[in-house]
């Protein structure tokens, strides 16, 4: 419990820090990476919470899509697809050299990420304080 309790508190911090930068209205470019980077913290530590709690359920999730697959399964997430999109930008961003593709992606942080990152962060706090 004490794991996932410090895993949830990094990801809050990490969470919040994301959520304040993605506010930035016309980011430059610098804020932009920053913005990204933002992103891929809080996709660490997101996708190693899901672990902890698949792994206190008997769960497997050794990898990133593994923990997806499992946190959908508890219903920590409701759309997988979605996941799968925000592990592969995840996995483009280090292609961020290339103008359009980080814009596109720094696009999908903003609109469709962050607020999946917050419901399933909110499920993750829900499901604790139901489980005691």
């Amino acid at each position: 419990m004490k794991r996932k309790s410090n895993a949830l508190e990094n990801l809050d911090k990490a969470f919040s820090e994301l959520q304040i930068f993605s506010k930035t209205e016309k980011p430059s470019k610098l804020e932009r990476a920053g913005i990204i980077q933002a992103f891929e913290f809080t996709f660490e530590l997101i996708w190693k919470v899901f672990k902890v709690v698949a792994e206190e359920e008997g769960l497997s999730a050794p990898s990133p899509k593994s923990a997806f697959k499992q946190a959908y399964k508890m219903g920590i997430i409701q759309d997988e697809a979605v996941w799968i999109k925000l592990l592969d930008s995840r996995n483009l961003t280090t292609h961020t050299y290339n103008e359009e593709l980080a814009e596109s992606i720094y696009r999908d942080i903003v609109n469709r990420y962050v607020p999946e990152f917050a419901r399933a962060i909110q499920a993750i706090k829900t499901r604790q304080k139901s489980l005691g």
